[in-house]
């Protein structure tokens, strides 16, 4: 943890900021736990949770349309209480953000993970572990990915292989909650390959980790699949009222109102993850442009390419690195009412925030818009034969899901 700071005040501070969001269930937990704790990790979460949101301070410059580098989302936690680069082999995670609030905590964000192979002596790449009463969600972007829960703390922990899943791509996993505790689980890659996931963390939901929990099976939910010449799109619609929760929407006197203070007519029940894969050379179609939380939109290009394995041998190491992440590369072009455009490349990694309240672009963008953006395209123009991933996550307003 860094030098001067004070765990116990980040703990109360992601309290006090918590309860102002409607957060109240879980912090008891949350302090309980952490407070009674001498893990270094567990400080280097709650140090890092505490953060500034970079994509909101990206929002400060008023821009229509802004890129996050990746080299700026990716201070992630390490060993012995120290932060490290992604890229240093110590964590291959990152923590993004899907809103503009002030920290991380202030609405829908999630960790994406790199999990090494299994070696040849079968040694997992996950200790076995429960998050307290969060029920988590996981969307998997590798195939045959195996998660199983069982009985046991830390390594005497003893996987019942019948309540295990198998995963493929766009699969999400629900660990479920039992009796008021997350069940124990790990994941398992015996396929001789890394694989890649990323699960919805909400305000604190799965910050951390402990060794208590129950046993029972774990859930899978299939994708909605839509194939097109240029690729494909893996949906996944999240629990219900995932969206009253994310999208941050209060009561003004007879208006409902974002937290970026735009009016809605209606609340978010739901909210939907859409995985888009981009073969090489190839554009999508317009795709709408669809705010979670009023205004703004956040399209995360993924730093791993869709054919992994196919293109990397895993086994000799990590994908995470500067010089793999530039391989990968999309050309993405915002468009508005008007029908002017406005384009930049970016690397893999990256984000690109579309802020309908932002008036200026930045010089990284050529073209111009003079009016409310109604869509964007996403073009492939990666190395090496790459297939493009890129997720975004948009409300879904009715009960019909």
């Amino acid at each position: 943890m860094a030098e001067g700071r004070d765990l116990k005040k980040e703990i109360d501070s992601i309290a006090k900021e918590s309860k102002k969001i409607g957060m109240g269930a879980g912090i008891k937990f949350l302090k309980d736990y952490v407070l009674n704790q001498d893990g270094s990790e567990l400080q280097a979460r709650a140090a890092a949770i505490a953060g500034e949101n970079v994509l909101y301070a990206a929002s400060q410059h008023g821009f229509k349309a802004a890129v996050v580098p990746f080299r700026a989302l990716a201070y992630a936690r390490g060993n012995n209480g120290d932060f490290t680069w992604c890229f240093d082999g110590v964590t291959m995670r990152q923590y993004i953000a899907f809103h503009l609030g002030r920290s991380t905590i202030y609405g829908l964000a999630i960790t994406e993970a790199e999990n090494k192979p299994a070696p040849p002596e079968g040694v997992r790449p996950q200790g076995a572990h429960a998050h307290g009463n969060f029920q988590e969600e996981t969307i998997f972007l590798s195939d045959n990915v195996t998660v199983v829960s069982g009985q046991g703390r830390g390594a005497d922990f003893i996987p019942n292989l019948s309540t295990g899943q198998v995963y493929n791509f766009g699969d999400m996993s629900s660990v479920p909650v039992v009796d008021g505790s997350g069940i124990q689980h790990q994941l398992s890659n015996l396929n001789g390959y890394s694989t890649v996931d990323f699960t919805l963390k909400g305000h604190i939901g799965q910050l951390i980790k402990t060794e208590e929990g129950g046993e029972a099976d774990l859930g899978i939910q299939n994708p909605f699949v839509q194939k097109r010449g240029w690729g494909s799109i893996h949906s996944q619609i999240y629990r219900k009222n995932s969206g009253v929760l994310y999208a941050g929407v209060r009561m003004e006197g007879d208006e409902l109102v974002f937290k970026d203070g735009s009016i809605v007519e209606e609340i978010p029940t739901s909210v939907q993850a859409n995985i888009y894969t981009v073969k090489t050379d190839q554009v999508t179609e317009q795709i709408p442009f669809s705010p979670l939380d009023g205004n703004t939109q956040v399209i995360r290009i993924l730093p791993w390419p869709a054919n992994l394995t196919a293109v990397f041998d895993t086994m000799a190491g990590q994908w995470l690195s500067e010089d793999n992440i530039g391989r990968i590369r999309a050309k993405v072009t915002v468009i508005d009412e008007h029908g002017n455009e406005a384009s930049t490349v970016v690397n893999g990694g990256d984000v690109v925030v579309l802020n309908q309240s932002g008036s200026e672009l930045p010089e990284k963008f050529s073209g111009g818009l003079s009016g409310r953006i109604v869509g964007y395209r996403v073009e492939n123009q990666s190395q090496d034969n790459l297939e493009l991933m890129f997720l975004t996550m948009i409300p879904i307003y009715s009960d019909s899901d």
